[in-house]
Order: structure tokens, then sequence, then C-alpha cells
């Protein structure tokens, strides 16, 4: 029987000079409030809270994943902003799942309950990582029936090259760590060459 949609809020606290200290995503924030009140040590500082509604978790919890990674805020436990969490590793083996034609277009991906078991976590983290690749356009979900593979899936990322930085975050988050160093390799070599153009 598939599961009725379950309206979710995004929250963000919000410390002293608009400060940001925590995301979350809860479908009952007055208790969440409580259980911080009472096990969070920086709650104290919360001046302000904004809540947004969405009329399902996964939607909530997509949010969440692209609220934390943009905005960084303070108290989101092991540095929210780390790429190699746990759920970033789901949908690392997910991504390269569908890359590789293991799930090919198409095809649902595993269960909610078979990525819990695999991955020995829990449903927040594995909604998490599969958030990542709705947001990435991978996947899409269809109501009661599971998260599905969009095809043909193409491996093409945009670049931004006019930002190193990003540039290299936008690879990072694509790429195994092998191909990156021989990417890196690649590059010196490249660099190394002697120009053709008048100087």
């Amino acid at each position: 029987m598939p599961e009725s949609p379950e309206r979710t809020a995004l929250y963000r606290l919000y410390g002293t000079d608009d400060r940001l200290l925590y995301i979350g995503i809860t479908s009952q924030p007055g208790p969440r409030f409580t259980q911080h009140a009472a096990d969070k040590p920086w709650w104290p500082q919360v001046v302000r809270r904004e809540i947004k509604w969405f009329d399902t978790r996964p939607l909530a919890a997509e949010a969440e994943v692209s609220a934390i990674i943009d905005e960084s805020p303070v108290h989101n436990g092991n540095n929210a902003l780390d790429r190699f969490g746990l759920y970033r590793q789901i949908a690392d083996a997910l991504r390269e799942a569908i890359y590789s034609g293991e799930i090919p277009a198409g095809d649902r991906l595993p269960s909610e309950n078979a990525l819990v078991a695999r991955f020995a976590t829990t449903r927040t983290t594995v909604r998490k990582g599969v958030a990542l690749l709705r947001a990435e356009g991978l996947i899409v979900s269809q109501q009661g029936k599971g998260a599905f593979v969009r095809g043909p899936v193409s491996r093409s990322i945009p670049i931004p090259v006019a930002d190193p930085g990003a540039a290299a975050e936008a690879l990072a988050a694509h790429m195994h760590r092998e191909a990156l160093v021989a990417l890196t390799q690649a590059l010196v070599a490249e660099i190394a060459k002697p120009s053709l153009e008048p100087q």
C-alpha cells in the first residue's frame, strides 16, 4: 500500500545578528523544538525561527540538502559541507550504478528499506542521498511508486570555467578520487607544455 504524502517543514534557526545556526526538517515543529531545547547546547542562542512547509517529506529533504550546502549553518553536525558524508556516499554509489547501466533509464531505484539495510543507516540519510540525485536531475519520484532513473542519462555536467574553485567542487562531486588524481596530473602536464602562442 503506497505511503500517503507527509507534509513536512523545513526550518531554519537563527541566532543574534541573523547568524544561521541550524537547518532541519520535521513534520512536527513544536515537539522537535522541545527536543532541541533539551539536547542541543546551542539552543539558548536561538532568537528567531523560520519555517517553510512542503507537501511531501522527500521534497523537504531535497530542500534541506540544498539549503545546508548553500547556507552553511553553524551547527549541522560533522560539518554539513563534508562532501564525503554518508548521504553523499549513498548518492555516489547510486550515481555510479546509473552511469554504468546497472540501473538503466526508466528503472526504479532500490527501495528506501533496501538502501537503509545496504548502507546500515537511517531513512533520513537515505532520503538526503536520493534528494541529491533528484536535484541533479538524474532521477524523478513518482508518488507511491518510488524514484526512477530519468532517461537518457548523460554524464555531462556544467563546469563553471571562470571560477576554478567552483569547477573543482563540481568535478569532485561527480568523479572518483583516482579519476581526479589522473585529471590533475594531465592538467599539470598540459600546463607544462611550451606555449605555441607568441609572447
